[in-house]
């Protein structure tokens, strides 16, 4: 993710009088996917020409973000499926394409000469490159325009670009099941979205400890007093057996355990329709929030140094 956004940021700064030819690939879950798109929308705004490697998602079995390989970390190529519209905007490289550019120019690690990384990309992007984004390296180069003076601005700028390239336009993604659970949410005066983010993040050692949703709860209870907490994770099972019998018996709440990880897109529909969020460690969430539209939205969050750059600078924030 901070990959991403670190990418995003040199695409909004640096400027280019020339019109080269880009592929890069694409990886990761579908937050990484919607901001690689968003990448590839400020690159063409310099009238640079951008295509997608998409060829990650091609394993038979699917690809795994983790080398425990459960259901919950596979990762499948989901933005079309979340937003159809796009398919006019996405240009999707061929393979033939893709085999042409990588033979002749190759980009995977930034100079670690200690130059300037907005120098260095407008550099590399001079000629025709494929640029290999995930692993592009030494992001410490970077920081002046990851995390501006202004972080503000920076954490208004990014809310913008969600919320004018995202939105749940098409109904029919949905199946009858998520249309119910859309439904409840509805008609709940105070609903909160809670994304519990476990998978691939336990085995890396980084997740939050039950005791930071129960104050969260806590939290969201205290401020809208007849909410209705919906909870999501790629754990369901764990949520039930660890943070439901700790909740206070006045809490009302919902697991929403429905979606696969393939269909983790509906999810994120349903958490964008929750009038208030709680963030785990996960980046769906803070997306979710973004393109919330409702005006009096509120974000709890963790003090956790992951989704930092998400975190900068919004206003409508509680931390715990």
């Amino acid at each position: 993710m901070k990959r991403c956004l670190t990418l995003l940021a040199l695409c909004l700064c640096f400027g280019c009088d020339k019109q080269p030819y880009i592929i890069t690939n694409m990886r990761g879950g579908l937050i990484d996917q919607m901001d690689y798109f968003l990448i590839g929308e400020q690159l063409k705004k310099k009238g640079i020409d951008v295509k997608f490697d998409i060829s990650y998602y091609n394993v038979p079995g699917g690809r795994f973000s983790s080398s425990i390989k459960k259901s919950y970390n596979r990762r499948s190529f989901q933005l079309l499926k979340a937003f159809p519209y796009l398919k006019t905007k996405l240009h999707i490289a061929s393979d033939g394409d893709v085999k042409l550019l990588k033979s002749k120019n190759v980009i995977r690690k930034s100079k670690e000469d200690g130059s300037n990384s907005w120098s260095f990309f407008k550099e590399v992007v001079d000629t025709p490159v494929y640029i290999d984004m995930w692993n592009l390296g030494n992001w410490s180069l970077c920081q002046d325009i990851v995390y501006p003076k202004n972080p503000k601005a920076s954490a208004k700028n990014s809310t913008n670009l969600y919320k004018e390239y995202f939105h749940f336009k098409d109904i029919s993604i949905m199946d009858e099941e998520n249309m119910a659970v859309l439904n409840k949410i509805k008609l709940e005066n105070n609903s909160v979205g809670v994304h519990v983010r476990r998978g691939d993040f336990v085995e890396l050692g980084d997740v939050l400890p039950e005791e930071y949703f129960l104050l969260a709860a806590k939290k969201a209870k205290e401020l809208w007093p007849d909410c209705c907490l919906f909870f999501f994770s790629d754990e369901p099972e764990y949520v039930k057996e660890y943070i439901f019998p700790e909740l206070d018996s006045n809490i009302r709440k919902e697991i929403v355990d429905i979606n696969d990880a393939d269909h983790c897109y509906r999810d994120l529909f349903l958490m964008s329709e929750c009038k208030y969020q709680i963030a785990g460690l996960g980046s769906m969430i803070y997306v979710a929030f973004f393109i919330n539209n409702n005006p009096e939205k509120k974000l709890i969050a963790p003090r956790s140094g992951r989704n930092a750059a998400y975190r900068k600078g919004v206003a409508d924030i509680i931390m715990l």
